[in-house]
C-alpha cells in the first residue's frame, strides 16, 4: 500500500473501493494498540492470580527438588520429572496466557472487524523484484515504522528506567526478608513496571490507530476520472435498461389481464379507454381497477371480457376519470362513489342478482 495519497487523488474513496480493499487485506489496523492491550490484562491477570501462581509454582519447585535428591535416580527418571514439571508449570500460567490471547484477539476485532481472506497470502512476483523491494526498504512508510518503532523503545526505556531507579533500593532491602518475601515484592515492582509500560504504550497504540486510520483513508483516494469510471462501469446498458423494463411490462400485462375475467364490470368510452373494476361486498371496501388500457389494451381486454361473460358498460367521463386518476390496484376514490355505484346497480339489476361473492 502506497504512504499518502497522490496530488490528482482528491475524492473520497468510493463503497466499491473500499469493499475491494478490504478483501485485499488492506485495513486501518495498529498492532501496538493490540500488543499494548495484549500486556495490560497480562498485569491485571497477574494482579489476582499471581499469590496462587507463585505458591504453586513454589510447592512445584519443592517438589521438584524433593525428586531430585533421591538416590536411586536413572535419566529416565530425571526426563519424566522434568517433563511432569514443565507441564504443572505450564498449567500454572496457562489462565494467563488465555487471557493475554483473548484479549488480543478481541482487540483485533474492534479495530477491523470480522475478516477472512487469503489474498495477502498470496505469491506476488512483484515482492521478488528486487528493485521494488528496495524503494519498499527506503520508503516513507518505512521511515515511519522505523521511527514508531524507536519511539516505542524509547518508551519503555525511560518508564522501566525511572521505575527501576526508584525501586533499586527497595531491590535490596527484600533480600535481607527472606526468599518469599524477596520473590512476593519483586513481582509487585515487576508487575508495576509492566502496568506502566503497558499504560504508555496503549498511549501509543492509539495515537498509531488514528494514524493508521488517515493514511488508510489517504491511501484509498481516487481520482476524478476514477470516480466517472467506477460510476460508468456499475452502471447497466441502456439496451439491457430497456429489455428489463419491457420484461416488466409485458409481466404486468399478462397478470392485467388474467384477472379481467374476474371482474364484475367493464366501463368503456366506448372505443378508446377500457377500464375493469371489480367489487366483492363485504369482502373489500370499495370496487378496485384490475385492468385498464387504450387503443389496442382497450379492445384485448374487452374482448376477455366477452368471452367471460363480464358486462361492457359505455360511460364516456367515468371512464376518462378512472383512466386517468386509478392505476391497476388502486381502490376508486370517494368521488367517484356515486358514478360508480350506478354503474354496479345496474350491472346487478341486468343479471338479477347482488353483487359477486355477496350472499
Amino acid at each position: 500500500m502506497a504512504f499518502g495519497a497522490r496530488d490528482d487523488r482528491t475524492e473520497r474513496a468510493t463503497p466499491k473501493r473500499r469493499q475491494e480493499a478490504r478483501e485485499r487485506g488492506q485495513i486501518p489496523r495498529s498492532r501496538e494498540l493490540a500488543g499494548a492491550l495484549s500486556l495490560l490484562s497480562v498485569v491485571v491477570a497477574l494482579w489476582f492470580l499471581g499469590p496462587a501462581i507463585w505458591e504453586g509454582l513454589a510447592q512445584e519447585m519443592t517438589h521438584a527438588l524433593q525428586g531430585l535428591s533421591r538416590t536411586d535416580l536413572h535419566l529416565t527418571d530425571i526426563q519424566s520429572l522434568i517433563g511432569s514439571t514443565l507441564l504443572r508449570h505450564l498449567s500454572l500460567i496457562a489462565p494467563v496466557l488465555g487471557v493475554a490471547l483473548v484479549i488480543g484477539v478481541m482487540a483485533n476485532v474492534l479495530q477491523v472487524g470480522v475478516l477472512f481472506t487469503t489474498n495477502p497470502l498470496l505469491p506476488r512476483w512483484s515482492r521478488l523484484n528486487p528493485a521494488s523491494g528496495f524503494s519498499r526498504l527506503f520508503s516513507t512508510q518505512s521511515a515511519a515504522e522505523l521511527a514508531k518503532a524507536l519511539l516505542k523503545l524509547a518508551i519503555v526505556g525511560a518508564v522501566a528506567f525511572f521505575n527501576l531507579r526508584a525501586d533499586a533500593n527497595a531491590v535490596f532491602l527484600l533480600g535481607e526478608q527472606g526468599v518469599a518475601p524477596y520473590f512476593a515484592g519483586l513481582s509487585r515492582m515487576v508487575g508495576g513496571l509492566l502496568g506502566k509500560s503497558g499504560l504508555a504504550l496503549l498511549v501509543l497504540g492509539g495515537l498509531d490507530y488514528l494514524f493508521q486510520r488517515w493514511q488508510h483513508e489517504q491511501d484509498l483516494k481516487m481520482t476524478k476520472t476514477e470516480v466517472k469510471d467506477e460510476a460508468r462501469q456499475q452502471e447497466v446498458d441502456p439496451k439491457i435498461k430497456a429489455r428489463i423494463r419491457s420484461m416488466q411490462r409485458d409481466l404486468s400485462r399478462r397478470q392485467m389481464m388474467a384477472a379481467v375475467p374476474q371482474a364484475t364490470v367493464v366501463i368503456t368510452n366506448p372505443t378508446h379507454l377500457a377500464v375493469a373494476l371489480r367489487y366483492e361486498r363485504g369482502a373489500i371496501p370499495a370496487p378496485r381497477v384490475v385492468a385498464r388500457g387504450a387503443g389496442y389494451l382497450a379492445e384485448r381486454i374487452k374482448t376477455l371480457a366477452r368471452e367471460a361473460g363480464v358486462p361492457i358498460v359505455e360511460d364516456q367521463p367515468l371512464a376518462r376519470s378512472l383512466y386517468r386518476h386509478v392505476k391497476v390496484g388502486e381502490f376508486i376514490p370517494a368521488a367517484l362513489y356515486q358514478a360508480v355505484a350506478q354503474i354496479l346497480a345496474y350491472v346487478y339489476s341486468l343479471q338479477g342478482q347482488g353483487p359477486r361473492g355477496a350472499q
